[in-house]
């Protein structure tokens, strides 16, 4: 289960969070939601994962505070050492264009060996989180408490820094995730308390932006890292995939359109579940690899993705689930994100012959299209796990509903006496909003009235339950 504490506060002005249409460089073509297979998780080494990070043969690195520093795997899973980090307080991980492993640790990013010794440390910070390289060799740090991107010079000295606290385009509340993105050769930073994916310049200059706050496709509760799928040649950006902590999944969109494609995972302990993930990882096998915070390496193949294999062998080398005849074909038609009903009614098409269970349920089938109404238990966000079988092989569509059934609960901090007066033709009023869904809050003044977004500040706790769910 996901306990979440929501604090919201709206003043007389606010900035609302901008969904942009990404540009590239690059020509575009609509891509298709990708097929996605659960395979096996990862756990030897394992206890508290946070981030990944890949070098050029295939190795990838994960920071793992109670694993004992960063932990380093090859192509096939295996775990091939353990690095001990000279601070425990440890987070974003990247490999530098010569091969050094950069690991941030708080207030500074360490450097160590390729064979895993430290070398020295760069920067200042309020606290380091994710790293990216591009491919000069220039690396992006986000800081998480200041708000903003430093970028450092392959020598590590500091070049510049773009960013400052808000909610307006280049702005930032408590960027996360950092990655960058060849084709258009931008920066993607995960902005996580305003809800979104910014991409800016190699030298910070805004470009565009992703995702809002909320819960449904393209709303993002608490994103924390992206990774981008590219053509078979590298030359085209097909689909980006965001992990978000709280909602426990992975949303695809399509680079083209910024639409909307699928959803990967969903929240639970079973297989190809996932508890608070921290990151995101798409490698060169078309894998997913998310450090799942249940302490496992979650992985899902991706049989659509388009990513050259350009580090040898092939997906069969690592764990993977068993294989049947071809997926049959599952479609979601359109579903409201948000009802105060605690039954909702979903249907869609699948191949013929197959069967179509919603968490656990069977729907009744039909011909090519299937059909059930579909209980809501909680208050709040409520994860729809849609399986098709057929023939020994099943293809899974996740769907999250928002059940509100409590009116909010409005709270005024600010407002002038009744009675009093004032030679001020503009009144400032503010208070906070207790709601799981709330949006905008209408002040009304005699004839006059005014809607503000409820966007300013979010401060959310998310408490996990770790045990077999049903």
């Amino acid at each position: 289960m996901i306990n979440n504490i929501r604090k919201i506060t709206h003043s007389a002005v606010l900035i609302p969070l901008c969904c942009g249409v990404l540009i590239w460089s690059a020509t575009a073509y609509g891509a298709v939601a990708p097929v996605v297979t659960t395979l096996s998780s990862i756990t030897e080494g394992t206890v508290t994962p946070v981030r990944i990070a890949a070098d050029q043969t295939g190795n990838f690195y994960v920071t793992d505070q109670r694993g004992g520093g960063v932990l380093k795997y090859n192509s096939a899973g295996n775990l091939l050492q353990k690095i001990v980090t000279t601070s425990k307080n440890i987070l974003g991980i990247a490999v530098a264009k010569g091969g050094e492993i950069l690991v941030s640790q708080g207030i500074s990013v360490a450097v160590y060996s390729a064979v895993g010794n430290p070398v020295r440390s760069f920067g200042t910070f309020g606290v380091a989180n994710g790293i990216a390289v591009d491919s000069a060799g220039l690396i992006y740090v986000t800081d998480s408490k200041n708000n903003n991107v430093q970028i450092f010079n392959v020598d590590y000295s500091l070049q510049k820094t773009f960013g400052v606290t808000g909610s307006g385009n280049g702005q930032f509340k408590q960027p996360t995730g950092i990655t960058y993105e060849k084709v258009s050769k931008q920066i993607a930073v995960t902005d996580t308390l305003n809800g979104r994916i910014q991409f800016f310049t190699t030298a910070g200059v805004y470009q565009s932006s992703v995702g809002s706050f909320g819960s449904g496709p393209l709303k993002f509760t608490s994103p924390q890292a992206v990774a981008f799928d590219y053509s078979a040649d590298g030359t085209t950006l097909n689909r980006i995939y965001v992990v978000d902590s709280f909602q426990a999944n992975v949303q695809v969109i399509d680079a083209a359109s910024s639409s909307f494609l699928r959803y990967v995972g969903s929240y639970g302990t079973r297989g190809g579940q996932l508890v608070t993930p921290g990151d995101v990882l798409l490698d060169s096998f078309s894998r997913l690899i998310i450090p799942n915070g249940a302490g496992s390496l979650v992985l899902f193949g991706v049989t659509a993705a388009s990513t050259a294999a350009q580090s040898g062998g092939t997906a069969a080398s690592f764990p993977v689930a068993p294989t049947g005849s071809t997926p049959p074909t599952l479609t979601l038609n359109p579903l409201s994100g948000i009802t105060k009903n605690s039954t909702i009614a979903i249907s869609g098409t699948v191949d013929s012959g197959s069967t179509v269970t919603v968490n656990g349920v069977s729907a009744a089938v039909t011909g090519g299209n299937w059909s059930i109404t579909a209980s809501l238990p909680q208050q709040g966000l409520n994860s729809l796990v849609i399986i098709a079988s057929k023939a020994g092989s099943t293809s899974t569509v996740n769907a999250y509903v928002t059940l509100n059934t409590v009116a909010p609960l409005v709270a005024v901090s600010s407002l002038p006496v009744t009675g009093s007066t004032t030679g001020t033709p503009i009144l400032t009023v503010s208070g906070s909003v207790t709601d799981i869904t709330a949006t905008t809050v209408t002040v009304t003044a005699k004839n006059s009235s005014q809607t503000v977004p409820v966007n300013e500040l979010r401060v959310y706790a998310v408490c996990s339950v770790s045990g077999t769910t049903a």
